[in-house]
């Protein structure tokens, strides 16, 4: 009780209940914040370019690529709770997680690039062979940057608000690169990238000059967090022993908040990318009859009115969070998902291909806020580890939970392809489709991804976490560290 009396007195010193030694510095979180930028292209600009490229590009059949991206996602559950668990044990003078920041951050920048240099002439075992190559390449990059980056999050600062601030941070920045990315097929056609010869737009050319400039960009400002951020608890850290990696496992999978939030995200994620994968060939194919033209520049035109609307619901979700809980605040968030993609049926028609756009726009807060409130959830998850176990683990929990995103990803990708054939969808058809075949796309487009999020919406309904709960929480850990 002393202990959460000595919390409530340093809250009420400052109006929005954060304790000043609990702020993170602005430069920190700018820093912090941009880099989720680099986040956001790394693991969502191969997946969106990955069809328009390979497939339309270069006739790559939708299974192979989409094979292709589930076994990225197979091996990045094997690397990334490696890397997490490394990242965790890691003891230098620099840190648990900037020496791998900096190295990280250079390698990806420079592989990036490479994944869209396959040659157009190659057949197709062989472009599916550098796709799967390069792409392991990458990702084995990506994530030496990427679990250091976001465990870094779970322990900025121990103060529950203050988490969802700068995950506030982060999810600006990343809305910004969701802007670029909804844009990146469309910019990639226009005439500045054009071959001198033929003067025809060429989306293969093009996307390989702008991933020179990803890359770079990638590096730039993937180092920022090395440079501004602290590690907060590196000390109490570097003095606990080395947790072996079976111990890891097991104690993050007996950790119920933690797997009830993986569950959760897991059901999005793949109802998610179900329906962004089923969703390009509807829009492409269906709406925009096969003008590719016309559809990225429906995809362009809807990422800049979502990234529009996402801004501005930041620091509503923000104040959400405070005045109704995190949970209650992704409960709601999750049924505006929900009842936006159910209604997709009615919006996809060829007669009005703007109406496309219509659902995806509205619910574009609602995603905003939630992938703003689980960051902030796990490290909630952290300190409820840390009264078990004793132990600061965010490698571990940052590790396993984004391998759980991006297998969920993978798993939606994957899954998109093969219901995409077996609709009876032909490559070759382009927009001379069957009814059928576009009907059945159709369905499961409409009824698929929202009952993959009703099933979520029921797990988060277990979730234990409350803001008192939390505050309890903060005070038993306070006492144990001797602050109070």
């Amino acid at each position: 009780m002393a202990a959460l009396n000595s919390i409530s007195t340093k809250t009420s010193a400052l109006p929005d209940g954060t304790p000043q030694e609990d702020r993170v510095p602005m430069k920190a979180k700018l820093a912090y914040g941009a880099a989720g930028a680099v986040d956001n292209w790394s693991s969502q600009l191969p997946s969106q370019l990955a069809t328009p490229i390979f497939v339309t590009g270069m006739g790559l059949s939708p299974a192979m690529v989409s094979l292709a991206m589930f076994i990225f996602r197979l091996y990045d559950a094997i690397i990334d709770p490696i890397m997490g668990w490394v990242s965790d044990n890691t003891r230098s003078r620099f840190g648990r997680r900037k020496p791998f920041i900096v190295v990280g951050a250079i390698l990806t920048g420079l592989t990036f690039p490479l994944l869209w240099h396959a040659g157009r002439d190659w057949s197709h075992p062989a472009l599916l062979a550098w796709l799967l190559g390069t792409g392991l390449l990458f990702y084995t990059c990506f994530t030496v940057w990427a679990m250091p980056y976001q465990s870094m999050l779970l322990e900025i600062t121990p103060d529950q608000n203050e988490r969802t601030n700068v995950s506030g941070y982060r999810t600006f920045f990343q809305t910004c690169a969701g802007l670029t990315i909804g844009w990146a097929w469309y910019l990639a056609q226009l005439p500045f990238f054009a071959p001198v010869v033929s003067g025809v737009p060429d989306a293969v050319g093009g996307v390989r000059s702008l991933s020179i400039v990803v890359g770079v960009l990638i590096i730039v400002v993937g180092l920022l967090p090395a440079i501004y951020v602290k590690e907060r608890f590196y000390k109490a850290a570097s003095k606990q022993g080395r947790v072996s990696l079976k111990d890891n496992f097991k104690w993050t999978f007996t950790n119920r908040p933690f797997v009830l939030i993986g569950v959760f995200t897991l059901l999005f994620c793949v109802g998610s990318m179900l329906s962004s994968g089923l969703g390009f060939y509807l829009k492409l194919y269906y709406v925009a009859e096969g003008n590719q033209a016309l559809a990225a520049k429906l995809q362009g035109v809807e990422s800049t009115l979502s990234t529009i609307l996402g801004l501005l619901s930041i620091p509503v979700f923000n104040y959400l969070c405070r005045r109704y809980g995190k949970k209650n605040t992704l409960i709601g968030a999750m049924a505006l998902v929900t009842f936006g993609m159910a209604t997709k049926w009615w919006m996809f028609t060829p007669d009005y291909p703007w109406l496309s756009i219509v659902n995806g726009v509205l619910a574009s807060p609602a995603f905003t806020g939630i992938w703003m409130i689980i960051p902030s959830i796990n490290g909630d998850v952290v300190d409820f580890d840390e009264t078990r176990t004793g132990e600061r683990r965010e490698g571990a929990f940052a590790s396993i939970f984004s391998w759980i995103v991006k297998a969920s990803f993978s798993a939606g990708i994957g899954l998109a392809g093969p219901l995409v054939v077996w609709c009876g969808f032909e490559v070759a058809q382009a927009a001379a489709q069957t009814a059928e075949a576009f009907t059945q796309m159709r369905l499961v487009y409409a009824l698929l991804p929202p009952g993959l999020f009703v099933a979520g919406l029921i797990v988060l309904g277990r979730y234990p976490l409350t803001p008192l709960r939390m505050t309890q929480i903060r005070a038993e850990l306070e006492e144990r560290r001797g602050r109070l």
